[in-house]
């Protein structure tokens, strides 16, 4: 913060009116000021100086009542403004105001000293973190303009640098500093290491509270740790994350994770065993000893040691062990049961009637009935038989008429078991599979058979109907669009008929629920719909326009026509049947009257006319050009009139030329066109005629001169071409003669030398043109630099074409020695 210190006109001078103000020079002043701070030499700081200033009171020249400083002068380092304030009677000479910069010394030996000591007391991460805080602090100091720093030696957790300063003028201070630093202790290793044995996989905990306390007393005792804080994983719980804060002195990492391993609590285990070999009854001493042991044969329980406090009593006691993963109790004690026969009283037969319930229960009575493991069972499937807390349950599975034993007994003693009968009346059910949905058409009536299975009227069966719009709100009874009755058969008891006719269509979203009530309780629902028949007057109008348009007839074809016509709209979805009649046979204008089955509907007749047959007629096309470079690029279009409506036939006068065509007529530019393709097996460039004709009359035709360029390939002109491996001797030229077959020109066929090792010069290749028009070129190889005892290069010879991907013609193997 700054401040600067201004009085009125005259700094502190007053006005007589009496007598005249005398002047003081301001120059002089400031002269004075800067003579007294050269002879005081280096101050400390700017504070240093203007203190001085401030205190001094015996000023030379007159006038003077106060002086006061401020460190912004005009050089931020070596200059203070000074500020003056005249006694009563004085004034400033002309053109003065008091205030000016004075130059000062400044002596940064105690300040050098003072930082390189704070350095010294303090810890840092890294020798980077402490160079660049000693370049910060010496270039705090005021009037130092450069520092640079060099390390001079190294101890464990000790740097020594040594300071180069450089200062502004009128700035003088030590040009060199020795600064010693402290590193901070690195417990990296130690953080891991602890880590490790917290989570060692011998290591596991009782509790989750166990192992926190573990965890952070093992980090906390690392010498140079200040506190730390253990999370648990929300997602997953035996995850931990510890936040780590070390003192000034040490660093390491802030965070570590880890996975623990919690030992297994069998308390509840061994509560249940105990709770298990308490609920039985005994026989001996033998048994209930075995059933003790067999029951806490647990994993994780390491020996059970067995004793009896009193056996006739059955008085018991059991020491347990448990392995490194497992804890809890470390013995039980208790008392056991003797056996008493159970005695089972007599259960009547029984009867499950469906159209009531399931499922009965019934009371088992008896003596010694508790604790007992008795059973129960059915000879029958359909009916399922269990026992708990003195009650039998049998709940029948199967909606049929059965009749079946149920047998009871105690698992000690099976043959002093009992048995009684149990019967299923079957209750009534629909049997016939029902679609969720239902539809017909308006003023249609239409119907579902149902059929049902064990329907009885005389037991008080009864099926009825119940029905609710859906879809909409304040709606109009159901019977307002749609008439539903629901009819018994008279002969046979298991069907009904279910009637139903839309006398007036749905609102739109809206449906008709249906639920069939069984004995007051609906057992299905489906939904009826109105549905709209579907008007394909569109779709005939554009069936007669395509005969008019795709066929053509000639004379004496007319029956043709018609047939066509009838043929056409027969086969359409929703048309019953088709009447056809002339207009004017001799123009094909004909109508038709159609018939239209449940479901669609439409204008009932229709007019059109056929179309006289003309014959094709075709564009000249002199010529095509098939690059088999790209064979990609192979269609080509035909334009001609009249095409529409017959069917094409092609052929060629080269049996390794391919022509094809679809037939299919396609308009552009309002002209007609049938697309051909071409291909070609042929290995050299070859020429065809191309011949494109009408089927039915093949004078209307147009034939096509067609050009193959065939793919190139290289043929060997000379004797010197390799058979297997090329070796030619350094400084030795070996010159390949060829020809490319069906080459074309460097602008479409361009061809290059490649070879697979770039790293070494062990040959130098070209090509030389010898004449491009036949294809014919030079391959020139000269030994450079000769390969190693086992080594080679693959060398090749590629062309490529507009389009396409490089194409090997040829490829050697060559060896320089």
């Amino acid at each position: 913060m700054s401040c600067s210190f201004k009085g009125d006109k005259n700094k502190g001078g007053t006005k007589d009116t009496k007598t005249a103000d005398k002047e003081t020079s301001q120059v002089l002043l400031k002269a004075e000021i800067q003579k007294y701070l050269d002879e005081n030499g280096a101050f400390n700081s700017k504070e240093e100086a203007i203190k001085n200033i401030q205190n001094k009171t015996d000023w030379k020249t007159e006038g003077i009542e106060l002086l006061t400083g401020s460190v912004y002068g005009s050089d931020s380092t070596s200059s203070i403004h000074i500020m003056a304030k005249l006694k009563k009677g004085y004034v400033w000479q002309k053109a003065s105001v008091g205030e000016f910069d004075v130059a000062i010394k400044i002596n940064n030996e105690k300040n050098v000293s003072e930082v390189a000591k704070e350095l010294s007391m303090s810890y840092y991460d890294n020798e980077d973190e402490a160079k660049e805080s000693i370049r910060v602090k010496f270039k705090s100091i005021t009037g130092v303009e450069q520092v640079s720093v060099v390390r001079i030696a190294t101890t464990r957790n000790e740097l020594k640098f040594e300071v180069s300063l450089s200062y502004r003028d009128n700035v003088e201070g030590p040009e060199k500093q020795e600064v010693s630093i402290n590193l901070k202790n690195n417990l990296s290793t130690d953080i891991y290491a602890a880590n490790q044995l917290v989570t060692n996989g011998n290591k596991k905990y009782e509790s989750k509270t166990a192992a926190a306390k573990f965890i952070k007393s093992t980090f906390e005792n690392i010498e140079g740790i200040k506190n730390t804080s253990l999370v648990w994983d929300q997602w997953a719980p035996y995850n931990y994350t510890i936040s780590i804060k070390y003192d000034e002195k040490s660093k390491g990492p802030e965070k570590i994770e880890g996975v623990i391993q919690l030992k297994t609590n069998l308390t509840e285990a061994v509560k249940t065993a105990k709770n298990i070999f308490e609920s039985k009854e005994y026989k001996s001493v033998v048994s209930a000893k075995s059933e003790v042991e067999s029951n806490l044969k647990i994993d994780g329980i390491l020996n059970a040691e067995f004793s009896w406090e009193d056996e006739a009593a059955l008085k018991y006691n059991v020491k347990l062990t448990y392995s490194n993963d497992f804890f809890g109790p470390t013995s039980i004690s208790g008392k056991l049961l003797k056996y008493e026969s159970a005695i089972f009283e007599k259960i009547e037969n029984q009867t499950i009637d469906m159209r009531k319930n399931n499922k009965i229960s019934i009371d088992l009575k008896g003596k010694n009935l508790t604790n007992k493991k008795i059973s129960v069972s059915s000879d029958d499937s359909s009916i399922e038989a269990s026992y708990t807390d003195g009650k039998i349950s049998l709940v029948a599975n199967d909606n049929k008429n059965i009749q079946t034993v149920i047998k009871v007994w105690d698992e000690e003693e099976k043959e002093y078991g009992i048995e009684f009968s149990t019967s299923i009346l079957a209750k009534p059910e629909i049997v016939s599979n029902l679609e969720p949905e239902y539809g017909w058409y308006l003023n249609h009536e239409t119907t579902l058979d149902i059929m049902m299975k064990d329907f009885d009227k005389a037991k008080g069966d009864n099926l009825e109907i119940t029905s609710q719009l859906q879809g909409i709100e304040n709606s109009f009874p159901v019977s307002t669009y749609v008439e539903i009755k629901l009819v018994h058969d008279s002969k046979d008891e298991q069907k009904f008929t279910f009637y139903y006719k839309f006398i007036k269509t749905l609102p739109e979203k809206a449906k008709v629920q249906i639920g069939l009530k069984l004995n007051g309780e609906i057992v299905s629902i489906f939904t009826l719909i109105s549905k709209a028949e579907v008007n394909i007057s569109d779709s005939i109008n554009e069936t007669l326009s395509n005969i008019q348009n795709n066929y053509n007839w000639k004379q004496g074809q007319e029956t043709n026509l018609q047939k066509q016509v009838e043929s056409d709209l027969k086969s359409m979805s929703g048309i019953s049947d088709v009447y056809f009649e002339w207009i004017e046979k001799e123009q094909l204008s004909y109508k038709v009257t159609i018939k239209y089955k449940l479901g669609s509907t439409g204008e009932k007749v229709f007019s059109n006319k056929g179309t006289w047959y003309v014959p094709a007629e075709f564009e000249k096309n002199e010529s095509l050009t098939f690059d088999m470079r790209n064979p990609s690029l192979n269609t080509y279009e035909v334009y001609g009139k009249n095409l529409s409506g017959k069917k094409f036939g092609i052929k060629t006068d080269n049996s390794e030329v391919i022509a094809e065509t679809n037939g299919e007529v396609k308009v552009k530019n309002n002209k007609q066109f049938l697309t051909i393709k071409v291909s070609s097996t042929a290995k050299d460039d070859i020429t065809s005629i191309i011949t494109l004709y009408q089927e039915d009359d093949p004078n209307q035709k147009n034939e096509i001169q067609a050009k193959i360029w065939a793919l190139p390939y290289l043929v060997e002109t000379s004797n010197n071409w390799p058979k297997e491996q090329l070796k030619i001797k350094k400084d030795e030229t070996v010159e390949l003669r060829f020809i490319i077959k069906n080459y074309k020109n460097s602008s479409i066929d361009k061809i290059q030398l490649f070879k697979d090792d770039t790293d070494y010069e062990y040959f130098k290749m070209s090509l030389e043109t010898v004449d491009e028009s036949k294809g014919e070129f030079i391959w020139k190889i000269t030994g450079n630099v000769k390969h190693w005892f086992w080594g080679s290069t693959n060398i090749s010879l590629k062309i490529k074409s507009e389009n396409s991907d490089w194409q090997t013609l040829k490829l050697i193997n060559q060896k320089t020695v």
